[in-house]
C-alpha cells in the first residue's frame, strides 16, 4: 500500500514539474460496484458499445480502435444533431483569445439552434470551471462571444457545486448523502475547509450559507476548487508560520509551505473521515505549463480514504449532463442522463477523460477536438514521428497524421481506469471550425 508521505511526494511532483498530458489520464482506481448506479448503468452501456466497436487485433497489448471518423469541419456533421454540448477551454478559447474559427462556428450553430426557437434544439456550454456561471459569462463576453445570443445554457461545475451547497431544490438529481446529512443538521455544522483557487474562494462558500473553517479540526466538509491556496490555517497557526492572512498561497509562500500544510490537514481529514467535494474534476489545465487542477486533490484524498468520501462535480459525471438535458428527461419521464441514450446530442470537447468519456457515458455522439486542447502536445509529438500523411491533399485544416491520433487514443486507454473497456470518440476534428 502506498503510504501518505509517498503519495504526497508524487502529487507534488505533478504540481511542480509535470508537463505531460499523461497525468491527465492517471486517476485513482474506481471500483465499478462502488460507483453511483447511474454511472454503473452508463458503464454497462459503454462496455456493450465498445464490444461492437473494437477489433480483435492488438498493438502492444492494447485493443485497437477502428473506424474513427475524421472530419475537417463541423458543417459536415452538424445537421445530424439538434443539441450541442460544448466545452470552453481547449475548444472555444485558450483563456485569453478565442481560437480561430470558433466564433464563426458558434454563429452557424446558433442559426440552427436559435435561442428564441420553440424547438428542442439547444447549444449548451459545459465547463469544468470551479467558478460560478456569472464568471464564465463574463469571460465569454470579454472574448467577444455573446452568452445570451450564442447559448441556451452555460453550465459550470463550480455553479452546480454551489447549488448543491445551497441545497437548491430545483436540481434534477439527489444531493450527495454526506452533504445532505450536514444540511439537515444544525447550521453550526456547516463548516467548510477550502482548497482554493485564489479567486473569491471565501465568498463562494459564504454565499452558499456555509462557514469557512479556520482549522481542519472543526471542518465538516472539504471543498476542493483549486490548488493555489489553503484557507484552513487558524490565525494563530498562520501567524506563527509567517502567514498573517490566514491563507497559505503556493505562489506567495512557496510550494514547500503549501505542501507542508496540505500534508498536515489531509492527515487530519483522513483520520476524521471528512468528505470532500471536488468542484472541478480536471487533473491539469490545457495551458503550456499543464497547471494542476482540483481533480489531482480528489485523487490524492481518495487514495487515502476511498471513493465513498469523494464526490466530483463536472464532466464526465452525470450531474452537469442531467442539467443540460433536463427538459428532454422531463419529456421522457427520465431522471438521469445516464438512463437514456441521446443519439441527437453531440458532445464537443478536447479532453478524452472528461468530454469524450462523459458524452459516451450518457449515450450521445462525441466530437474530439485535438489541435488546441489537452492532448495536443502528445499528438504533435506522435505526429512528428510519422512519415506518412493520412489526410486528403485539399484538407489544409487537418495538419496531423491519423496514426498519431490512434496512438494517443491507445495510450489513453492503456492508462485510464474509469471504464473497463476502451474509449472511442465518434468523430475527430483538428479545430472547432465550421
Amino acid at each position: 500500500m502506498v503510504t501518505f508521505s509517498v503519495a504526497i511526494i508524487l502529487f507534488f511532483l505533478v504540481l511542480a514539474t509535470n508537463k505531460s498530458v499523461h497525468a491527465f489520464s492517471g486517476t485513482a482506481p474506481l471500483l465499478f460496484l462502488q460507483l453511483p448506479s447511474p454511472t454503473r448503468r452508463a458503464l454497462a452501456r459503454l462496455e456493450a458499445h465498445a464490444q461492437n466497436s473494437m477489433t480483435d487485433s492488438k498493438a502492444n497489448g492494447v485493443m485497437v480502435v477502428e473506424d474513427l471518423q475524421h472530419v475537417s469541419s463541423l458543417r459536415s456533421i452538424a445537421s445530424n444533431y439538434d443539441t450541442f454540448l460544448i466545452d470552453m477551454w481547449g475548444v472555444l478559447h485558450n483563456g485569453v483569445v478565442p481560437y480561430e474559427g470558433a466564433v464563426e462556428a458558434l454563429e452557424e450553430l446558433s442559426k440552427m439552434t436559435s435561442t428564441t426557437s420553440t424547438t428542442k434544439n439547444k447549444l449548451v456550454v459545459l465547463s469544468n470551471s470551479s467558478k460560478r456561471q456569472s464568471k464564465s459569462r463574463a469571460l465569454l463576453d470579454k472574448l467577444g462571444l455573446d452568452p445570451d445570443r450564442h447559448f441556451h445554457q452555460i453550465i459550470t461545475s463550480g455553479d452546480v457545486s454551489h447549488r448543491i451547497l445551497s441545497h437548491d431544490p430545483t436540481l434534477p438529481f439527489p444531493i450527495w448523502d454526506p452533504i445532505r446529512t450536514i444540511l439537515q443538521g444544525d447550521n453550526d455544522a456547516k463548516k467548510v475547509y477550502i482548497m482554493g483557487s485564489g479567486d473569491d474562494d471565501e465568498e463562494y462558500i459564504t454565499s452558499a450559507h456555509w462557514q469557512v473553517a479556520r482549522h481542519m479540526e472543526e471542518a465538516t466538509l472539504i471543498v476542493a476548487r483549486g490548488t493555489e491556496t489553503l484557507h484552513c490555517a487558524s490565525s494563530v497557526e498562520a501567524s506563527a508560520a509567517g502567514h498573517d492572512s490566514g491563507v497559505i498561497s503556493k505562489s506567495i509562500h512557496g510550494i514547500d509551505a503549501y505542501q507542508e500544510e496540505l500534508e498536515r490537514v489531509l492527515t487530519i481529514a483522513s483520520d476524521r473521515r471528512i468528505p470532500m467535494l471536488v468542484t472541478n474534476p480536471d487533473k491539469v489545465r490545457p495551458d503550456a505549463d499543464r497547471t494542476p487542477m482540483p481533480g489531482t486533490l480528489g485523487d490524492l484524498y481518495e487514495s487515502m480514504v476511498g471513493p465513498t468520501l469523494v464526490e466530483r462535480i463536472g464532466k464526465p459525471y452525470h450531474h452537469v449532463y442531467d442539467l443540460a438535458l433536463q427538459q428532454q428527461h422531463q419529456d421522457s419521464s427520465i431522471t438521469s442522463s445516464s438512463s437514456l441514450n441521446h443519439p441527437s446530442c453531440l458532445m464537443i470537447g478536447d479532453a478524452l477523460e472528461t468530454d469524450v468519456m462523459g458524452g459516451t457515458w450518457i449515450g450521445c455522439d462525441t466530437l474530439w477536438v485535438i489541435n488546441n486542447g489537452i492532448h495536443a502536445p502528445q499528438i504533435v509529438q506522435d505526429n512528428n514521428r510519422c512519415t506518412e500523411k493520412n489526410k486528403d491533399d485539399d484538407d489544409d485544416d487537418a495538419p496531423y497524421n491519423e496514426s498519431a491520433v490512434d496512438s494517443c487514443l491507445e495510450d489513453f486507454n492503456a492508462r485510464q481506469t474509469l471504464t473497463p473497456t476502451p474509449l472511442r470518440p465518434t468523430h475527430v476534428m483538428p479545430y472547432f471550425k465550421w
